[in-house]
């Protein structure tokens, strides 16, 4: 799983965080990565470039399933090197991302933002 998360930082880059799960069915974080911005040409270093330098390529080339939200940014890199890099893989999308995202778009009428944050994330 890649995800982006914001304000977590001074210079207010993105962190883009990794998560995965080995062969005991426990959760690790084998990334996390300050970038320089969200451009699509940063994920595709990410993914063509970055992962397979810090993983190694026998290890990416046994990932199974990447998930990510519907960012095109995100998932379109992937895409592009997933036959060459990460031939078992296949790419889904976060089912939480699809909610989630779609409803804080939402108009607010009479509501606060965050009343309605709060509300999403439980």
């Amino acid at each position: 799983m890649l995800d982006v998360t914001h304000d977590t930082n001074s210079e207010a880059r993105p962190l883009a965080v990794s998560a995965s799960i080995d062969s005991y069915m426990q959760t690790f974080t084998p990334i996390r990565a300050f970038l320089p911005s969200e451009c699509q040409w940063v994920f595709h270093w990410l993914w063509a470039s970055a992962i397979p330098s810090l993983l190694g390529h026998e290890t990416i080339r046994r990932i199974r399933l990447v998930l990510s939200d519907g960012d095109s940014k995100i998932y379109t890199p992937f895409d592009s090197v997933k036959e060459k890099l990460y031939p078992s893989a296949i790419h889904g999308l976060c089912s939480f991302h699809l909610i989630t995202q779609p409803l804080q778009k939402l108009p607010m009428r009479g509501k606060d933002k965050l009343e309605v944050k709060k509300m999403i994330q439980t």
